[in-house]
Formats: C-alpha cells, structure tokens, sequence
C-alpha cells in the first residue's frame, strides 16, 4: 500500500504576500510541515507541488521530491474546471483541481494533502490522521475543529436553544473543517472527479468519509497576518517553554515589570538605558559615565532579552524574588556576590558564571571590601515576583 504526502506550495498569495517564502520564526512554513510529515515515518514518498522553481531547495534539504505542476493546472493561470469550479486562465484556488492534475501523473494508494499554511502540524497527529483512514477504509477524511460554543448561521442558533441556557461544555460541538491534513483513496478521488456528478458529493467529499479531530492550535491556518501572528507566537513558545511549569497568582506577593522602578526599589538609584544597543561600548566608558556606585546600565534591549551591567556597594541586594517566564543568567565582571536561594547560598567571584532556572527565589548580595559588577542577563519587561520574606 502506498501512501504520498503532497505539499502545495505556491508564490502570489495577496492577504499575506508571498506567504509561502515568508519566514516565520525563523523558517519557511514549509519547513515546519516537511519535518512533520518525515518524522511521522508514514508516507513512502513526500511531494513537493509547485510550478516555482524556488521551492526546489526545500526539497532537496530534506531529501524529498518535487512535482512540477503545470500553471494551466491548478496554478497561476488554471484553465482547469469541474463541477467546483471554472478557472477560465484566473489563479486558482480550487483543491480539485491541483490534486487531479497530481493523483493522475503520480500513482499511489493514498495520497495525503499537507497544507504548509498549517505549521504547527505535530508527527504524531500525522501519524494518528494516516492510520486512522487506511484502517478505516475511508474514501475521503477531513481534518477539523470541535468548538463547544454558542453558535449562530445566518442569525439562528445551530447547536443552542436561547429559551434555556445549556453549560457550554455540554453543548453539541461545531465541527469546522480545518483543511491543513486532508486525506483520500486516490481511485476514489479520480473517479469522483471524472463523473463529475452534480447528484452525488466529491470529488473533495468522496464515498466514505472520515472525520478527524485535531487540536486548534495544530489546525491553526495562516491565511490572514492575525493567523501569522499568531502561530509565530505559539512556535515561540513551542520551541522555548515547552512543557513550563504553571504558577498561579498569590495574594502575599507582589508583581513589578518595570525595571527601573524595582531596581532604585533595590536601592540602586542611578539607571540609565539610554544608550542601550550600542555597536561599540566600553565596561571602562560605563564606568567613567555611571561614576560611584550605585548604579544600572542597560547595554542590550532585544526584541525578547535584556542585559545590564549592575554595581553594588558591599551589602547592597536586591529583594527576595523569582521570574517565571524566562530563565536567567548572569556573569560577574569585579567583586564578589552571594546568590541566596530557598537552600543553600552560592559564593561567585569574578570570571564565575551563575544560572538559575525560572521559578528559584534568589536574592542577590554584593559582599566583600569593594563594589562588585555583575552583568545580568533575563528576558525584557520580565517579571519580578517579590515574596514576603523580603531581603535586604
């Protein structure tokens, strides 16, 4: 039994220009759907479908094959046409008729439609969504979205009786096709698509059809800047935090993300960020510039992170707290510091090195007989979570 993965990939997208060659968190949107579907070990061939030969790289990266899709047939200039629809030469946007043109020059038993506009596709989905419909005998399988909510059509209510309200949990779920894994026997598709029958469903909707269930995350489709937004954000997220502990918010302690305010709070009055992201500074210039110490200089602002230069007296600290969204780190550049944690104090000197993951309470001590420098490193805007057993 063979079973094909096919990627459509095209160039002159409008609501997103050129989404398919748009980098999203660092990648094509291709590239996050291609090691999917080959870690997923299920398909014995990937395809690339396309009629640009810029997309030809990604293939040969991973190792896998291109269809070189004719622009009359599905792509730019589609003179392509069923009962779905008639390109007459327009840019077309109709599946039938790129998977036609594809099922009917590549032979499989199945052929898989991957969408790359849906990045956040995991393996494991792909593999349940494959076995699924090969052990189901289905004809034709769709991806979707269960939503338990209160939802209208035309201005009546579908799945709801406004007379009695129902817990939105025991509501008949909305089920919305999510279109990013689609699946069919290809025997089934083609013939579908040659009888071409307004009396019967297909070829998109053929014979035995299959519903799949998949998370909306993974179902989310980047067709506007909002979806792009969106599933950049949760790839973020997905390749930093994964799998982060929850914290909840606890009434005896107190919440501060503005740096400036929370560090002259710590006692150290003099701040300065105004010439952070500099090409070219000096520790000696920083110095010569903040004179006696106390003092705060922010020599990086990113997108994400923040680093700054500290300078404490012996006996300055900060006040007990801890972060939870980021880890933090920092490099002690003169002087001698005790780090003190729920369990035990760590003792640095300069050249050391401290990390510390996100959620340890610390409080941070300048010790010794001369001030102390340490550059600290931490997420920007991040959170100070102050507990109540204080620290000078």
């Amino acid at each position: 039994m063979k079973k094909i993965a096919m990627i459509p990939l095209s160039s002159g997208s409008t609501r997103v220009k050129d989404k398919s060659l748009l980098l999203i968190y660092g990648q094509t949107m291709a590239d996050y759907v291609i090691a999917s579907c080959i870690e997923a070990n299920v398909f014995d061939e990937i395809y690339i479908s396309t009629e640009h030969d810029v997309f030809a790289a990604l293939a040969e990266k991973y190792g896998i094959k291109v269809y070189k899709r004719d622009p009359t047939c599905g792509g730019t200039s589609c003179h392509m046409k069923n009962k779905s629809s008639q390109c007459n030469g327009n840019r077309c946007s109709v599946n039938d008729h790129f998977l036609y043109d594809f099922m009917s020059n590549v032979s499989s038993d199945y052929v898989f439609l991957v969408h790359d506009t849906s990045p956040l596709i995991l393996p494991d989905t792909i593999k349940k969504f494959v076995d699924k419909i090969v052990n189901s005998e289905y004809d034709s399988m769709l991806s979707i979205v269960e939503e338990h909510k209160e939802s209208f059509l035309d201005g009546r209510p579908v799945n709801f009786n406004m007379a009695k309200k129902t817990p939105t949990q025991k509501l008949n779920p909305i089920q919305g096709v999510s279109w990013g894994l689609t699946g069919w026997k290809r025997e089934s598709f083609l013939q579908a698509y040659d009888r071409n029958s307004v009396d019967e469903s297909g070829p998109t909707f053929c014979g035995n059809i299959g519903l799949f269930t998949m998370n909306k995350i993974e179902a989310l489709d980047v067709d506007t800047w909002e979806d792009f937004n969106l599933v950049e954000s949760y790839l973020y997220r997905r390749h930093t935090i994964p799998n982060r502990k929850s914290y909840y918010f606890n009434s005896n302690e107190k919440i501060d993300k503005n740096l400036e305010r929370l560090i002259k709070e710590d006692g150290v009055t003099h701040f300065y960020n105004g010439n952070a992201n500099s090409q070219h500074v000096s520790l000696d210039e920083i110095k010569k510039m903040m004179g006696e110490p106390p003092w705060c200089y922010i020599v990086a602002r990113s997108d994400t992170d923040t680093a700054g230069f500290i300078c404490q007296n012996p006996g300055g600290s900060c006040r007990t707290h801890y972060h939870v969204t980021k880890d933090e780190w920092w490099y002690v550049v003169e002087g001698e510091f005790e780090w003190h944690l729920d369990d035990r104090v760590i003792k640095a000197k300069k050249g050391d090195i401290i990390f510390l993951e996100h959620g340890t309470k610390h409080r941070i001590l300048c010790i010794g007989d001369r001030p102390g420098i340490r550059l600290a490193h931490g997420s920007r805007d991040m959170e100070h979570i102050y507990t109540t057993d204080g620290g000078g």
